[in-house]
């Protein structure tokens, strides 16, 4: 992943964060975004997405994220 897809995830989780007006939608953005901003910081110098212990909660949490900021749109919308 580049820096400006980590960038755009990051930006997602914050987004969620600070719109959602469901308080257990802001705690999962929250701790998902610094699980991920941990992840990021730490892939500099190691990167573990090859091995699927650490590839599929990676990915989990990034369509976790996605599917709280289709949910906060829909609420925006509506």
């Amino acid at each position: 992943m580049s820096v400006l897809e980590w960038r755009s995830q990051v930006i997602t989780g914050f987004r969620v964060y600070k719109s959602s007006e469901n308080q257990s939608d802001n705690i999962i953005a929250l701790g998902i975004s610094l699980g991920l901003i941990t992840y990021f910081v730490h892939g500099f110098l190691n990167n573990f997405l090859d091995t699927d212990k650490l590839s599929v909660p990676f990915w989990s949490l990034i369509s976790i994220l996605v599917a709280l900021d289709i949910k906060r749109k829909s609420e925006i919308r509506s």
